[in-house]
């Protein structure tokens, strides 16, 4: 009796002739991981690409399958396919302002002001993330703008000497 999963040499609705020898190659279990699900999978024969093409799972260019897709598959063999996805991903920081000093001999001793309030300004930086089996493992920065310039404090301070006065 034939499994569902069993294979012969020839194509089952071959006709049986004299002297043929058919051979049937009786299905077993492999233990197949994707994405950390198992995923049923029974084979006859074959290589690890061929059982993840009879599953119906793509290998990606960057994923990562544990054994190579070139080794026979045998009662053995656990293949485990990692997938290798990336994001992208937008963050905003702000840009800090300088602080000017001016020097104004008009202004009282010791003293000094804020003539211009400083403002922070903000850059928006685009990453690409790569994750291998969900696990970021690479961030790379793809771009930057700056999205408004910080406005610089301008502090006025006196140049006059404070006199320091001596009491006894």
């Amino acid at each position: 009796k034939l499994n569902a999963d069993d294979e012969l040499n020839y194509c089952r609705e071959d006709k049986v002739s004299e002297g043929m020898k058919i051979i049937i190659y009786r299905a077993f279990p492999v233990q197949l991981e994707v994405d950390g699900e198992k995923v049923p999978l029974n084979v006859a024969k074959g290589t690890v690409g061929e059982a993840l093409a009879k599953a119906q799972i793509k290998i990606g260019t960057e994923d990562v399958v544990n054994v190579s897709l070139d080794e026979m598959v045998t009662t053995n063999t656990s293949i485990i396919v990692t997938r290798t996805v990336y994001k992208d991903r937008t963050e905003t920081i702000a840009i800090p302002f300088k602080t000017e000093i001016k020097q104004s001999p008009e202004m009282t001793a010791g003293k000094s002001k804020i003539e211009t309030q400083g403002v922070e300004g903000s850059k928006t930086i685009t990453y690409k993330d790569k994750y291998v089996g969900g696990k970021l493992v690479e961030s790379v920065e793809v771009s930057s703008t700056t999205t408004k310039e910080p406005v610089n404090q301008v502090k006025i301070v006196s140049t006059q000497k404070i006199n320091a006065t001596n009491t006894t």
